[in-house]
C-alpha cells in the first residue's frame, strides 16, 4: 500500500468519524449511556472501544505503549469528541509523514497477551 493510499483511506475514516460524531452528538443524553445489551454495552461504550482500538493502533505505529480506554473516562460525548479531535490531529501530522521508506520497514509489536508479530508496516 502506498502513502497515497492510506491518506485517501485516512480521508474516509476522519469523515465518516466526524459524520459519526455528528450524528451521536444530536441524540438524547440518556440514549448515549443507556445500556443496550450489545458487545460494548450501547452507544458509549462502543465508541470509547473505536477510539480506544485507533489509539492502540497508533501507539503501536509510532513505537508508544498502548493503553485501552476505559468507558468511564469519557462520560460524555462532548469530553469523547475532544478526545477524537486530538487524535484526529495527532493522526493526520502522522500520515502525512508517512514516506514509502517507513511504509516498508518491519512493524513490530506485542498484543496485550505478550504475543508478538511483526509484519510490514504497510499491511
Amino acid at each position: 500500500m502506498s502513502q497515497h493510499e492510506i491518506q485517501i483511506l485516512y480521508d474516509y475514516d476522519q469523515w465518516a468519524d466526524l459524520k459519526l460524531l455528528e450524528v451521536i452528538a444530536a441524540t438524547n443524553k440518556d440514549h448515549y449511556k443507556q445500556d443496550l445489551a450489545s458487545s460494548f454495552g450501547g452507544i458509549h461504550g462502543t465508541l470509547v472501544h473505536i477510539l480506544s482500538a485507533d489509539k492502540v493502533w497508533f501507539a503501536r505505529w509510532t513505537g508508544q505503549t498502548p493503553v485501552l480506554l476505559k468507558p468511564e473516562g469519557f462520560p460524555t460525548v462532548e469530553v469523547e469528541k475532544k478526545q477524537w479531535d486530538a487524535y484526529r490531529c495527532e493522526m493526520s501530522h502522522f500520515v502525512r509523514g508517512l514516506t514509502e521508506e517507513k511504509l516498508n520497514q518491519p512493524l513490530q509489536y506485542d498484543d496485550f497477551k505478550g504475543n508478538s508479530y511483526s509484519h510490514p508496516f504497510s499491511q
